[in-house]
């Protein structure tokens, strides 16, 4: 694949597009200000992203993730395969992304659900290199996510808008994912 400033102009506005949403849920009063349960919370979420990057220049994955949360506390073990659609079927697809990464933040609860926004640290997998030098790669990556969800007490469904920040190829994209486990 070659890199494009087409490519660089849509991982730049989903990034800043995360930026916005991080700074909508910090603002002053949110999270701080919530009475919390003191009771810890765990589920699992999974579901279906599409995203973009230099590298992948549009593709579908799946996403899955387990969370924990005790009051505004909010950490994840987080998996993310991002595959391009581009040749699809002629050439047997196009290149794919792999992403597994710890990320820790803040969520504010409500009554139906929670809006969370966390960063973390995150190993990547490139089966294409974007460099052009190798065949596969790997990079260190800071994944940042925004996500908010409904949800009625052990089952839920949520939107995420993720990047990921690294050396290689900066990318991005969107989650559509259901929750099972004991939820906020």
């Amino acid at each position: 694949m070659r890199r494009g400033t087409s490519d660089r102009t849509r991982a730049s506005s989903l990034v800043a597009a995360l930026l916005l949403e991080i700074a909508a849920l910090a603002a002053p009063g949110t999270a701080a200000a919530q009475e919390l349960p003191d009771r810890t919370r765990i589920w699992a979420g999974g579901g279906l992203a599409a995203g973009a990057s230099s590298n992948v220049e549009f593709g579908f994955g799946a996403l899955a993730q387990l969370v924990v949360q005790k009051r505004p506390h909010y950490a994840s073990i987080r998996t993310l395969i991002l595959g391009d659609i581009a040749g699809f079927p002629d050439s047997g697809g196009g290149d794919v992304i792999a992403e597994g990464g710890l990320t820790y933040g803040r969520a504010l609860t409500g009554p139906f659900g929670h809006a969370s926004m966390s960063a973390g640290l995150s190993l990547i997998s490139f089966d294409a290199c974007p460099d052009g030098q190798s065949e596969a790669c790997y990079s260190i990556g800071m994944p940042l996510v925004a996500e908010t969800a409904l949800s009625a007490r052990v089952i839920g469904i949520g939107l995420q808008v993720f990047a990921n920040i690294n050396p290689k190829a900066t990318y991005g994209g969107l989650a559509v994912f259901f929750q099972l486990g004991w939820l906020p």
